[in-house]
């Protein structure tokens, strides 16, 4: 926008730096403001009768623009495809981490394409690769959908899948209605029922296993969260 002497105007409705309007004035009295002020005059819109200016610092006014601009820009997440790699014949623990970033990229809004490879002769037996994918499909069904079903592109097998917003919340709210089963209220506050059980049979002293097999008391910084979850109504 024009500022100063790049204005083209008899009159104009001047604006103070605070929004406070003062009037119709020519715009050399306004320039004469301006100077006095040690700010800019800057015209606000491009049409008006009379045109609209305001009295600003205009090179802090562009920088906090910018910078508004960038922190907009930044809180804005892109969507990114994240590619996980599986062989026809993929060992139980393997595969369980694979599905486990998967499950991560999903929550965090990013698409998993997932590819199987064949190398020599699997390629005769590529509906092994196919039981796999519908496999991962179905350990994924509660927060993602397929957006393309396995397509065989050269050697491998590609299926892409997207996170499901409705079956991400469903799975989250089936999370906190389990809250009641873990967590109970008492006059002293928030605890955890049988805390750290797994733990139990493990090479501890039996004082200590004593106390495991009670409940232990949640930290003031988690309080706000499970009260929340026990909130929810499922």
């Amino acid at each position: 926008m024009p500022i100063n002497g790049e204005i083209r105007a008899d009159k104009i409705r001047l604006i103070s730096e605070s929004g406070e309007q003062l009037g119709i004035v020519s715009l050399n009295e306004a320039l004469a403001t301006a100077e006095q002020a040690s700010l800019d005059l800057v015209q606000m819109a491009k049409e008006g009768d009379p045109l609209v200016c305001r009295l600003l610092n205009h090179g802090k006014h562009v920088f906090d623009a910018k910078k508004q601009k960038a922190a907009s820009k930044k809180k804005q997440k892109r969507q990114q495809i994240k590619e996980i790699k599986f062989r026809p014949v993929t060992e139980k623990n393997d595969y369980e981490i694979k599905v486990n970033k998967i499950k991560t990229f999903i929550e965090n809004g990013d698409k998993a394409k997932i590819t199987l490879r064949f190398r020599g002769r699997e390629m005769a037996h590529q509906q092994i690769g196919l039981e796999l994918l519908k496999r991962v499909e179905s350990d994924l069904e509660n927060m993602a959908s397929v957006e393309q079903f396995p397509t065989l592109e050269g050697r491998q097998l590609v299926m892409m899948m997207a996170p499901n917003k409705k079956k991400l919340i469903m799975s989250k709210l089936k999370v906190h209605s389990g809250a009641s089963k873990r967590f109970k209220s008492t006059g002293s506050g928030l605890k955890r029922k049988k805390a750290n059980k797994s733990h139990i049979l493990t090479k501890m002293k039996t004082k200590r296993k004593r106390q495991l097999r009670g409940t232990t008391e949640i930290a003031k910084g988690d309080q706000q969260l499970v009260d929340k979850m026990l909130k929810i109504k499922t």
